[in-house]
C-alpha cells in the first residue's frame, strides 16, 4: 500500500514488502526517466566515481544488469572502460535509453538476466545499481549467478541498494521530500521492497566455493567521494538529495573465485 511520505518512519519498513517484478512498460518507463534522468543527478555521477575509486575502470570490460535509463552506464562510459554492455528487460527502457545517449563504447542490450546470451568468462566487472530488491530469494540466487557466470576469474560483480536497517529518521524524512514527486511513490516501495544485511547472507553462503564476497554499508565510499574537490559541485548542482542515500543504502561486493 502506498503512504504519503510525511507519515512514512523507520518503522513502517522494517518488515520487507517484496516489489512487482514485472518488466517496465511505457508508463513506468515513462514515469521512472521523467523523475531520475536528467545530466545532473548526482546518484549514477557519485556512483561510478566510487566504481572508478575501487577498480580502476579504463581499458575493464564492463556490464550493467537493469540499466533502466541507461545513465550510470553512459557516465561509466566517460572513464575510459574498453567496452561497456549494459542490459535491461525493458524494451521501452532501453528505446529511450538508447535515443538519449550515444557512446563509441557502449552498447544497449535487450536480455532476460535469467536466461543471459552475453559472454560467459568475460566482463572484469558487472554493476547494478538499485535494482535487487525486485528479486525475491530464489530470484537473489539465480541473480547473484547470472552476474558471476559473466564475470572471468577474479572479476567482480559489484551492486549498490537501499537497505531496510539503521535507517535515520531525519535522513529518510529528509530524502523522500526532496525527492521529485514523480518517483517519490516508487521510492518508498523501494526501501520497503529493500534487504537487510542478514537477509542477503544466506542467499550469499550459498554460493559456496564460486565466490569471496561482504555486503557493507558505503561509510569508507562517501568519506572517499568528499575527498574528491568536485564533490560538493556535484551534489550542489543536484536538485534532488541523491547524496543522501549513501546513510540509506547497503553494498555487495562478490568476486570470483574459479
Amino acid at each position: 500500500m502506498d503512504r504519503d511520505y510525511h507519515f512514512l518512519t523507520t518503522a513502517d519498513i522494517k518488515e520487507r514488502e517484496p516489489e512487482d517484478h514485472s518488466i517496465a512498460g511505457i508508463e513506468e518507463a515513462t514515469r521512472y526517466c521523467q523523475g531520475t534522468s536528467y545530466p545532473d543527478n548526482s546518484d549514477y555521477l557519485l556512483f561510478a566515481r566510487e566504481l572508478d575509486i575501487h577498480f580502476q575502470l579504463r581499458g575493464k570490460n564492463i556490464a550493467e544488469f537493469c540499466t533502466g535509463p541507461g545513465n550510470l552506464a553512459y557516465v561509466i562510459c566517460g572513464y575510459n572502460p574498453e567496452t561497456m554492455l549494459a542490459i535491461d528487460a525493458s524494451q521501452e527502457m532501453l528505446r529511450r535509453a538508447s535515443m538519449k545517449h550515444k557512446h563509441e563504447k557502449l552498447i544497449f542490450k535487450q536480455d532476460d538476466l535469467f536466461k543471459l546470451r552475453c559472454k560467459k568468462d568475460h566482463y572484469d566487472l558487472v554493476v547494478c545499481q538499485n535494482s535487487m530488491h525486485h528479486f525475491d530469494d530464489e530470484m537473489l540466487f539465480d541473480f547473484f549467478h547470472a552476474g558471476l557466470d559473466c564475470l572471468r576469474p577474479g572479476g567482480v560483480f559489484y551492486i549498490s541498494d537501499y537497505r531496510r536497517e539503521e535507517i535515520n529518521g531525519d535522513i529518510l524524512s529528509d530524502r523522500l521530500r526532496g525527492t521529485n514527486a514523480k518517483v517519490r511513490q516508487d521510492l518508498i516501495r523501494t526501501l520497503q521492497a529493500s534487504y537487510t544485511r542478514d537477509e542477503l547472507m544466506p542467499v550469499l553462503n550459498d554460493l559456496g566455493e564460486l565466490a569471496q564476497w561482504e555486503v557493507y554499508f558505503p561509510d569508507w565510499e562517501l568519506a572517499e567521494l568528499k575527498k574528491d574537490p568536485g564533490f560538493q559541485a556535484v551534489v550542489a548542482a543536484d536538485p534532488h538529495p541523491h547524496v543522501l542515500d549513501y546513510d540509506l543504502s547497503l553494498r555487495v561486493k562478490i568476486q570470483k573465485t574459479g
